[in-house]
């Protein structure tokens, strides 16, 4: 692995996993993504769920570091024992047909009544109702894998130290309940988390479902501002080489987030800067272009020779309600691995940063007067995500001197000019963005309006941020 902004260190996956960020800021990205082709793509179309989410997965992490089969073994732990998810391993991620009661929406404006254009990848299935159940749980068991490892690889040294685990994690919403009950099922003595959430900005349901959890490894902290407010101290905390607090808990940081005999405490984090969330979020999407690509091809009422002329061209676009970036990060590094998604969208609420880079290359940090606005949709409340640098990384063919450059301008800590914490991308670079990416921005009205009308013309609830991305798809 190597930071977005520096082709010169490489770190293996344990590390990256556990520092969370670059000690230079940046995020981690694969030095090299493996590549796959149809062949392959037949061949993980007979598997289910957790054999997928194994061999997508283990090219990732490298040899020597975990065995495919206790990958295979952690994975099942992860979604399937328990009260993981409610469904069977085939089933995780069911994907829905919407298909149409009555002609009045564009999703299906098609002649052909019969055949559906638009699905559903319903990732909501797991213990907290969430997406980020697939992607936290997977990276929060495998840092218990990496750090029992650690402690048994310590014991047989003789050494008295046992390292642990401090995860932190900033929640809008879904980040922090799904982090939480990954590390409750866990309840191994590695791991212990801190989330801070906005006082008054998430839904009561997720305020409670972190609020009410009694364990001694599980801390929840309020605190007053917007959801990106807590994002940069978390930042200079985990990429610090020389902060140490002194508490109770005894939580201090390593050099960014490695571990040495003079401190038995890792802080890490585990919003999806961490590469472990991306790395796992792929699989569903991968799933979902096998399924969508399987239920489109048996709809279509057509001879052998033109179903495979259908096979070889299939392309799925896929629309995506966005706050920090990280599915549609993933959904992009598939893509790079040569999965034939088509065009990625992104739905954002009016807190619309996002669609501001890619409607105009504009790409801003969000000014002092600029705060937070409510919305219904108060999980994608994020006005600078992370993924973003991920994104622009691939796109600029993996330069990291252009994506330093950007980065280093969006972030000077004191503005020399009114151009700091501002970027306007050149025209070359924002047409090449606009063909690979399109975005909508949804308000809390036309929010509305889209649930009322799935709901009559379809017979199928959505929450808010599923409506926002149904909202996106009609705009776009």
């Amino acid at each position: 692995y190597t930071s977005t902004r520096d082709a010169t260190k490489f770190y293996t996956f344990e590390e990256a996993l556990f520092s969370g960020y670059a000690k230079d800021g940046g995020l981690f990205v694969p030095e090299k993504l493996p590549q796959v082709n149809s062949t392959t793509l037949k061949e993980w179309s007979t598997l289910g769920y957790v054999d997928l989410s194994t061999e997508v997965l283990h090219p990732f992490i490298g040899p020597g570091q975990i065995s495919k089969l206790e990958l295979k073994s952690l994975l099942e732990r992860a979604l399937l024992n328990g009260n993981a998810f409610d469904t069977t391993d085939d089933n995780l991620v069911p994907i829905v047909p919407i298909v149409k009661k009555r002609r009045t929406t564009t999703f299906n404006d098609h002649d052909d009544d019969e055949i559906c254009r638009c699905y559903v990848a319903e990732l909501f299935h797991g213990p907290t109702y969430c997406f980020k159940d697939l992607g936290m749980r997977a990276t929060i068991f495998l840092l218990d894998y990496f750090a029992t490892k650690k402690n048994n690889d310590t014991a047989n040294t003789n050494k008295s130290i046992n390292k642990k685990v401090v995860l932190l994690a900033s929640t809008t919403g879904d980040t922090g309940p799904a982090a939480v009950q990954a590390v409750q099922d866990l309840n191994s003595p590695n791991l212990s988390i801190v989330i801070h959430y906005p006082s008054g900005q998430i839904s009561d349901f997720q305020r409670k479902q972190m609020t009410t959890v009694q364990s001694s490894r599980v801390k929840i902290v309020s605190f007053e501002g917007g959801g990106d407010d807590l994002d940069r101290p978390i930042k200079r905390i985990i990429t610090s080489t020389t902060t140490k607090t002194k508490t109770k808990t005894k939580m201090a940081t390593t050099d960014n987030g490695r571990d040495d005999d003079s401190n038995n405490t890792i802080i890490c984090g585990v919003n999806s800067y961490n590469i472990g969330r991306p790395l796992m979020q792929m699989v569903h999407f991968i799933w979902t272009y096998l399924r969508v690509k399987e239920q489109h091809i048996k709809n279509e009422n057509e001879n052998e020779n033109e179903t495979k002329q259908k096979e070889d061209n299939f392309r799925l676009d896929i629309v995506i309600p966005t706050g920090a970036m990280g599915n549609i990060a993933g959904c992009y590094m598939a893509k790079k691995m040569g999965v034939p998604f088509g065009m990625l969208c992104a739905g954002v609420n009016i807190n619309d940063i996002t669609h501001r880079a890619f409607s105009t290359g504009i790409i801003q940090r969000p000014t002092e007067d600029e705060n937070m606005k409510q919305s219904l949709s108060d999980a994608i409340n994020i006005q600078l995500p992370y993924n973003l640098e991920r994104l622009l990384f691939y796109l600029t063919n993996e330069s990291h001197d252009q994506v330093k450059a950007w980065y280093d301008q969006l972030e000077e800590e004191a503005p020399s000019s009114s151009q700091a914490g501002y970027k306007d991308v050149t025209t070359d670079w924002l047409n090449k963005l606009q063909t690979e990416f399109r975005s909508a921005r949804v308000t809390d009205d036309q929010l509305c309006t889209t649930m009322k009308r799935v709901l009559e013309d379809y017979n199928y609830w959505v929450d808010p941020h599923t409506g926002v991305a149904f909202s996106a798809a009609e705009q776009l």
